[in-house]
């Protein structure tokens, strides 16, 4: 049992807890892991107050001087005068040096009570000179105050005199207006009752004509009825006779129908016409619509300059109808071809248009416009150039505004040159090669139109009395019988 270890197992000391300190651990250590928990149970350890400590005492004892700048009060005048100038505090007084004399006792009270008053009458002297100068200082910034208050009330009365003068103008120019707004009233009443007789003279002349027309269209349309009748009368006693009469024999007149019996004539009342004269006067609206319109030309010109540079500089043709678009999205306006139309007609040394034959795969033929630049213009355009156009365009509009002073007044467009892609009918007829039957037949087509043409256009009025025109009636009438009787011989 050599090899065997002693084990020495020590024991632990019994360690006497008690309830209540248990308890007060817990809680600490609760206060200490909770995060969030009320003000109430926050537990304060007391801490001490350490007092500070200088390191030296001999700079304690030290009496520091306090260092006295001579700074200005900030503030008003009236406090620094108010205020009297007075020594800090804080200064150590200044202290003669005396010398040590050994008097009486009575000459020392009587030095004592010598120096006193001095010193009281330095005081008095120093006071009366500070009280002088407040007064003096007192005075000049009151006097300067009146001044400035003086020109103040000048400077009000002159803007008084100003205002008051100001206010005479305007009623003088008010009063100026009214008389002209008084003659310019009664310019425009006596043109108007001039206007008013002038457009009921001529309204009455109108209705005379009218009545005239009326009348002798009455009496034409009479007529014309009568010489149908006689001339169907004459053709029938044609067919009905059987033996050649005799043609120098005189032929009865015949009575004038009862339509051409003339009657008493009632003319029409009609009610009085407006008399209001024909507008010849811009408005507010004539004016905005042909500003608007001026605007739009000009955006015009400036996109379409922009567009056409652009695309010859990638070598491709400005065709209208591919431009519109974006012509449109530039100027903000709905942009056609007429208003390119306009611009030219307005500067016709802007652009150029030709008309050019566009042909799809299936054979389908389209009209399109290409726009170029004129030959006087080198490409591409300096700023210069542009400046010239635009000048060019405002001149052109600005003229034909000027000349053109009518209310409704619009800028003309220029004719757009067109292809022949319309065959003329007249021309094909002529050059083609037609055979004879088809040659007649249009023909007789053609003469059957003209004659349907020439019916429809109004007969020409009758000239001469009723009596001249019946010997003339029957003096044809027997010409037509003549020459049927001798084609019916030959």
């Amino acid at each position: 049992m050599k090899d065997q270890i002693r084990l020495q197992i020590r024991g632990r000391k019994n360690a006497t807890s008690t309830p209540t300190s248990d308890v007060l651990k817990n809680k600490k250590m609760a206060d200490a892991t909770t995060a969030f928990r009320p003000f109430e149970e926050v537990h304060f350890e007391p801490t001490k107050v350490e007092k500070p400590v200088r390191k030296s005492g001999r700079i304690a004892t030290k009496k520091m001087k306090q260092t006295v700048l001579n700074l200005k009060a900030v503030g008003s005048d009236e406090t620094a005068i108010n205020t009297p100038k007075r020594k800090a505090d804080n200064l150590p007084k200044e202290t003669k040096k005396k010398h040590k004399v050994i008097h009486s006792s009575d000459d020392n009270t009587i030095k004592e009570r010598d120096l006193q008053t001095k010193e009281k009458e330095d005081s008095t002297n120093t006071r009366i000179e500070n009280e002088e100068i407040t007064v003096k200082s007192v005075e000049s910034v009151v006097d300067k105050r009146i001044e400035v208050k003086e020109r103040e009330v000048e400077l009000i009365e002159k803007k008084v005199e100003m205002k008051e003068k100001q206010v005479e103008a305007k009623e003088k120019l008010v009063e100026m207006k009214e008389k002209k707004v008084d003659k310019d009233i009664q310019e425009k009443k006596v043109t108007v009752e001039k206007a008013k007789i002038t457009t009921k003279e001529i309204v009455v002349e109108k209705r005379k004509a009218n009545d005239m027309i009326a009348q002798e269209e009455t009496v034409v349309k009479r007529l014309n009825n009568a010489a149908d009748d006689l001339f169907n009368a004459a053709d029938k006693s044609n067919d009905a006779e059987e033996e050649t009469p005799n043609y120098e024999t005189p032929v009865d007149s015949l009575s004038p129908p009862s339509g051409l019996t003339e009657e008493p004539y009632t003319p029409p009342v009609y009610a009085e016409a407006s008399s209001a004269p024909y507008k010849t006067y811009l408005t507010e609206a004539d004016k905005i619509r042909i500003e608007e319109e001026k605007l739009t030309l000009t955006k015009l010109r400036k996109a379409l300059d922009i567009v056409i540079t652009d695309r010859m500089a990638r070598s491709k043709p400005t065709l209208y109808h591919q431009i519109e678009p974006v012509l449109r999205n530039s100027t903000r306006k709905s942009v056609t071809i007429s208003h390119v139309c306009k611009v030219m007609y307005v500067a016709p040394n802007l652009y150029t248009i030709e008309a050019k034959e566009l042909r799809d795969f299936g054979g389908k033929v389209t009209e399109a416009f290409s726009i170029q630049f004129d030959k006087e213009w080198q490409v591409p355009l300096a700023g210069k150039d542009f400046q010239k156009r635009s000048d060019l365009l405002k001149n052109g509009l600005d003229n034909y505004f000027n000349t053109h002073k009518e209310p409704d007044a619009t800028v003309p467009e220029m004719k757009l040159p067109r292809l022949s892609l319309v065959v003329d009918k007249k021309d094909w007829i002529n050059q083609a090669h037609l055979p004879a039957g088809i040659k007649a037949l249009l023909e007789t087509h053609k003469k059957i139109s003209e004659a349907e043409e020439e019916s429809k256009k109004p007969k020409p009025k009758p000239v001469g009395t009723v009596k001249d025109r019946m010997a003339a009636l029957r003096a044809r009438v027997s010409d037509k019988k003549k020459k049927m009787m001798r084609n019916i011989l030959s």
